[in-house]
């Protein structure tokens, strides 16, 4: 019977020096000591189309909500950077702020501490991504409206996305960390209608023949 692998982040696409992954590789929190850089972590698994849904929730605090970006880049997203930074990534930075290539554009859906729960809803079928803010959307996922994509931001560049965040430590002893869930456990809000629950692939077992099979 054919069953679900979900994605968890990825121990080899980070710094291990200043994001320590627990919790089964599903939570990160910012571990080196304070210096203002942001460091990234993105998911084992990538995606080129299909339309996915997964959560993000703030599990550690940091005084600056400018410490934490959720979003989406690609495997060439460097571990000193946040997804927004890159050219073929985007982020929703924890005060309100929509990014992509480095620059900043239209209010997200709302400063997030703490607590809350970030929605992410891509659609690489149509080259789109929405996020929100504790079950409310900017736009609507299901109807293919709204959202920084492409309202502020360009249509996503074709490729293969992977989800992303980064941590940035300006304030010790205080840890930003940031839990993860790919679908392996239940959501805190309901996915948009048409979406996948989850960041997965499917795995079938191979059949192991009984030796019996093979004596006649």
């Amino acid at each position: 019977m054919a069953h679900p692998m979900y994605a968890t982040w990825d121990s080899a696409s980070h710094s291990e020096a200043s994001i320590g992954l627990t919790e089964g590789d599903l939570r990160a929190t910012r571990v080196f000591l304070q210096n203002g850089l942001h460091y990234s972590v993105r998911s084992t698994l990538g995606v080129s189309s299909g339309k996915y849904y997964w959560e993000i929730t703030v599990v550690g605090s940091q005084a600056a909500q400018s410490s934490y970006n959720i979003g989406i880049a690609e495997s060439t997203l460097s571990q000193t950077n946040y997804p927004g930074q890159a050219a073929t990534g985007y982020s929703y930075r924890g005060d309100d702020n929509y990014f992509n290539n480095a620059g900043a554009g239209g209010n997200a859906p709302g400063v997030y501490v703490v607590g809350d729960v970030i929605g992410v809803a891509l659609d690489m079928d149509n080259l789109k991504c929405w996020w929100s803010l504790n079950g409310v959307f900017d736009g609507s996922p299901a109807a293919g409206t709204g959202g920084p994509i492409p309202s502020v931001f360009a249509l996503i560049t074709p490729g293969t996305y992977y989800a992303a965040i980064s941590l940035r430590q300006v304030a010790d002893p205080e840890l930003a960390s940031m839990t993860a869930n790919f679908g392996a456990t239940a959501f805190a809000y309901t996915p948009p209608t048409g979406f996948t629950s989850g960041l997965f692939v499917t795995m079938t077992p191979v059949p192991i023949l009984q030796i019996h099979e093979y004596i006649r």
